[in-house]
């Protein structure tokens, strides 16, 4: 089985003081699950293409094959500040 190919981001997020947090995005392909991490590898969220981060700093979205155990070799980062 092969693994997928890693999420395309929606792109980096930069917000003003005081204004409202956006989610950050990625566009998954059919059939594959997104779960979010954080810079210390934790998992943040299973099978959603998008996360609301609570602080700035760098998250990973990772794609794995839908009812299998095999995810991409490689993460997208996605920046928030």
């Amino acid at each position: 089985m092969k693994a997928p190919q890693k999420p395309i981001s929606l792109g980096d997020i930069t917000v003003c003081e005081g204004s409202e947090i956006p989610f950050l995005e990625v566009e998954p392909k059919d059939g594959i699950l997104i779960n979010w991490y954080d810079d210390e590898n934790n998992l943040l969220v299973e099978d959603s293409s998008r996360y609301l981060p609570e602080s700035e700093g760098t998250y990973y979205a990772v794609a794995t094959l839908e009812n299998a155990n095999c995810a991409a070799s490689e993460r997208t980062a996605i920046i928030f500040k």
